[in-house]
């Protein structure tokens, strides 16, 4: 511990502050696994807070910031995460049921393997090109659909098409 009087001396430091989690006696020292740290290391260039489950929490918690890379991360332990990489603008969340929010520069991704369900007032899409590739249907639910377009192609399966088209 400084006093304070000499700090023009010093140079790249690690320093490390723990706080137990544990209520177990015959524990004689404080590691990553029996308690919460802050560890601020400028020789490593990094500063994390974490966090432990010796204590019956049900979860871990690290909160790192990589200085050196430009990086900034927040995960637990069971493979939820988000990270910020000023470096490659970049900015991912990801969940442990690989489910994903990426905004990597000019490209966002959304990517789940069960749903993405959007509930608002209303919705907007401008773009130049906008495919959909369904597998198996795509439904619309409407009163009205309004289609402006120059040129219209495409097949309608008669055994499969009921209702009415007005051109």
């Amino acid at each position: 511990t400084t006093t304070g009087l000499d700090d023009f001396l010093r140079r790249l430091e690690t320093v490390v502050y723990a706080w137990s989690d544990t209520t177990d006696e015959s524990v004689k020292e404080l590691t990553i696994d029996n308690s919460y740290y802050v560890e601020v290391s400028t020789h490593k260039q990094l500063a994390t807070f974490s966090t432990c489950k010796s204590n019956g929490e049900p979860f871990a918690y690290k909160f790192q910031f990589n200085t050196k890379k430009g990086i900034v991360i927040l995960m637990d332990d069971i493979g939820n995460y988000i990270e910020l990489d000023s470096k490659e603008r970049s900015i991912i969340m990801r969940n442990a049921d690989n489910s994903i929010l990426s905004l990597d520069k000019t490209i966002a991704l959304l990517k789940t393997d069960a749903e993405i369900n959007l509930v608002t007032k209303a919705y907007t899409l401008k773009c130049a090109t906008a495919d959909t590739n369904a597998s198996s249907s795509v439904s619309y639910t409407t009163p009205l659909v309004k289609i402006k377009a120059t040129t219209l192609t495409g097949t309608i399966d008669a055994t499969t098409f009921s209702g009415t088209v007005s051109i």
